[in-house]
Parts: C-alpha cells; structure tokens; sequence
C-alpha cells in the first residue's frame, strides 16, 4: 500500500486561487439574473435627507403711532464775527454737532430712540407700522457746502441718517455743494436728498403758478441729476401758502416739513403740515433726551423751549436734574 501524498502550501494556495473566478462568474450571473428576469431593483442604500431648518423671520417693533422728532441744521462751522445774528444762531459749532451726533448714536444703541430715514418714514406711514415711540430724523436745509464737507463726515461716523434739502437753482454757487458732491451724497445708504424749491422765495407771497413752479420743478430738477425720485418738500424759511400743500401733493411728493406749526407729526392727517425742530448754536447735546422727557406739543428756539402754557428754560431744567 502506497502513502498519501502530502499536500504542499503552494499547492493548497494554487488550488484556492484557481477558485475565485469562479465565484466571481457566479456571483456576476446571479445579479444579472436577479435585475433582468426577477425585474426587481437593487437594493442600494439611499443617502440620508438633510433635515430642513425652516427659516425664521427676522422680527421687527411695531407700535400702532410712534411720535417722530424731526432735527433741523442750518450751518456746522465755527463761529465767525461777520456773521449776522440769525447766521451765526443757526451755526452750530463742529465740537457741539458731534456730541450731538455722539448722543443721537448712544440713545439709539440703547433702544432709548429710533434712528430712521425719510424712507424709513415713508414706510411706516404706509404700513402704519411704527419702529418706535421715539423716531428721530435728522435734516439739514440749503445744502450749504459744510453741509459736504463738515456735517455729513461726522453723521456718517456715527452712523445717522440724513435728509439734506436742496435748493435746486445754488447747486454750484460757491458757498453750496456742487453737483458732483449731490451725487456723491447720495450714494451713501445713510444720505437722502430732499427738495428745498428752485430759489429758497417767501412762497407766501408767490402766486399759485409761481409756487408750483418753485416745488415741482425743483423736484424734476433734483431727479433728473441723482436718477432717484424725491418724494420730500421742505418748505423755505418755513413760509408757506394756504395752497402750499395742496400744490405739494398735486407735485407728487409724500411729506412736506416746515417749523412753527405747532402740529406733531403724529397729529397731522395730510403729513403736508410736518413740524421740526431748530438746531441752534447753543443747543446741547441733552437737548434730545430733553425733548423726549416732553409730552406737549413744542419747538426749539434760542436757549428754551416752546410749549402750548409758554416758556421753558430747558437750561434750568437740566440744571433740576442734576
């Protein structure tokens, strides 16, 4: 009787290697078979779906009626003894705007105050929709050239929206902004420009043609050189006609601001009868918490403020504080 071989590891190892063709063979016809004559699909794992985060909509404050104060500038520049009495009272000195500027900035930071533009009031009017009880706005009128050069530098700083009104027929006089520096106002988000008529006339003494070629073609001239419609009257030296704002409306704009109406902007049903409030070369920068600590109808004038029983020395009164 012959001994069994041995089986060698190389054999074994051949052995096992001639195998996997012919499992590969195998397992190729069976899935041939299993897609095209059992017709059914393979079983592939399918990626897991994202989950969906719905997007939450950015809330904003609504109240029903806010009261609006709206900030009227004259010049920014430094006293000069040339200067008549009512200029040199509408001078406000570079070092008091921007403690002004500075205080607007901090009363909004603290939810104290609402900064907003014309825009912005625009479409809180249209939506009834207020963002505060305490919307400020700030203007500055005849778009002086400190107005470019001094006061919309510090703004932009701080941050505060502007309405520079302009007269139309002084864009280029030396002393006003240039037509290249309107344009360049208004590519700021935070600059607006407003209509201020074509010659700054006492529009109380024009006849109704000559008053409505003051306000509407000083609003075509206006968009025809910033390509953005103007929607916002300032009425000259705050006069105006009895047909003023009937002739504002028919111009197309939205609002028309003077002072010395004696009308708050949340009593005012046409919104061509807006009231603002004089920035004088004594006002202080308290002067806004001031006015907010007011609950009477009122205008600034020199050193004191105006109510419906009188006279307030608002120096006084913060001195009361203290």
């Amino acid at each position: 009787m012959k001994p069994a071989k041995k089986i060698r590891p190389l054999h074994l190892a051949l052995f096992i290697f001639s195998l996997f063709p012919i499992g590969i063979a195998a397992l190729f016809f069976y899935r041939t078979y299993e897609v095209f004559v059992w017709k059914e699909p393979l079983n592939l794992p399918t990626p897991p779906k994202e989950k969906q985060i719905p997007s939450i909509p950015e809330k904003k404050p609504c109240v029903m009626g806010g009261k609006v104060y709206t900030m009227m500038y004259h010049y920014v520049r430094e006293p000069d003894p040339r200067d008549s009495k009512v200029v040199a009272n509408l001078s406000v000195p570079v070092e008091h705007f921007r403690r002004q500027m500075k205080m607007a900035r901090e009363l909004a930071d603290k939810w104290t105050i609402a900064l907003a533009s014309l825009k912005d009031l625009e479409d809180m009017k249209t939506n009834k929709c207020y963002t505060h009880k305490n919307i400020f706005i700030f203007t500055a009128d005849d778009g002086w050239s400190d107005s470019y050069d001094v006061l919309a530098p510090i703004a932009n700083e701080y941050k505060i929206p502007f309405a520079f009104s302009i007269i139309s027929w002084r864009l280029d006089v030396p002393g006003f902004i240039t037509t290249s520096e309107l344009r360049e106002l208004v590519k700021n988000p935070l600059f607006t420009i407003t209509a201020h008529s074509l010659n700054h006339f006492d529009q109380s003494k024009l006849s109704p043609e000559q008053e409505e070629d003051e306000m509407c073609l000083s609003k075509k001239t206006l968009e025809s050189l910033i390509g953005k419609p103007i929607n916002t009257f300032i009425y000259p030296a705050w006069r105006m006609s009895e047909a003023s704002w009937r002739i504002a409306k028919k111009c197309g704009y939205t609002f028309a601001f003077s002072t010395n109406f004696w009308t708050s902007y949340e009593k005012s049903t046409d919104f061509y009868h807006i009231n603002r409030y004089r920035i004088n070369n004594d006002t202080l920068e308290t002067h806004f918490e001031y006015l907010i600590s007011l609950s009477k109808k009122m205008q600034v004038s020199t050193g004191t403020i105006l109510t419906e029983t009188g006279e307030i020395d608002w120096n006084n009164y913060l001195k009361n504080q203290k």
